[in-house]
């Protein structure tokens, strides 16, 4: 009997790593893509616009025709008072296989995140962090698809036939006066 404990103990562990491992490998589909694009603004708060980089991942999701929710939310460290609370953003996706991930301008990949709760999203995502949901942007007629890159290029078609826009008289800004002036 002594012998086969630690058997089970090894195979309770191994199980245990699978589903750890599977919870942090993201699937393989058009919503990670969306989610790991570079060219977001705000990608790793580069320039100061981090603020930039949760709607704009939102408004990708959305174009795609997939399921997101931009959770905007109030946060601190445990040792902070609650008037030092700062207000931050995530985006939080379908996937193709029916999981929901989470993605902020820090994360170098999507964080699997468990449920339908805006909270347990946020506490799965900052568990070192005292969180308060503020809000949460949906588009409900989205509910239950995932993001299809293929939409957003039939909703956007760039043919060759499409004529281009008239060319419009640019204005420029002077840097002394900071008012439009018109081209010449």
């Amino acid at each position: 009997m002594k012998v086969m404990r630690p058997m089970w103990m090894g195979v309770v562990l191994a199980v245990c790593g699978f589903f750890i491992f599977s919870s942090f490998a993201p699937a393989k589909d058009d919503g990670q893509m969306l989610a790991l694009s570079q060219d977001l603004p705000g990608k790793n708060n580069v320039g100061g616009k981090g603020s930039e980089f949760a709607p704009e991942l939102y408004n990708r999701f959305i174009k795609a025709g997939g399921e997101a929710h931009l959770v905007t939310f109030q946060w601190r460290r445990e040792f902070e008072k609650a008037e030092q609370a700062r207000t931050s953003s995530v985006v939080v996706f379908l996937d193709a296989e029916g999981r929901y991930w989470g993605m902020d301008m820090y994360s170098k990949q999507p964080v699997w995140v468990p449920g339908r709760e805006p909270q347990k999203w946020l506490d799965r995502l900052y568990p070192n962090l005292i969180t308060k949901l503020t809000t949460v942007r949906t588009e409900s007629k989205l509910a239950g698809k995932y993001a299809d890159l293929s939409r957003v290029a039939n909703a956007t078609p760039a043919t060759p036939e499409t004529p281009a826009p008239a060319a419009q008289p640019s204005a420029r800004v002077t840097e002394s006066q900071g008012t439009p002036v018109a081209a010449q």
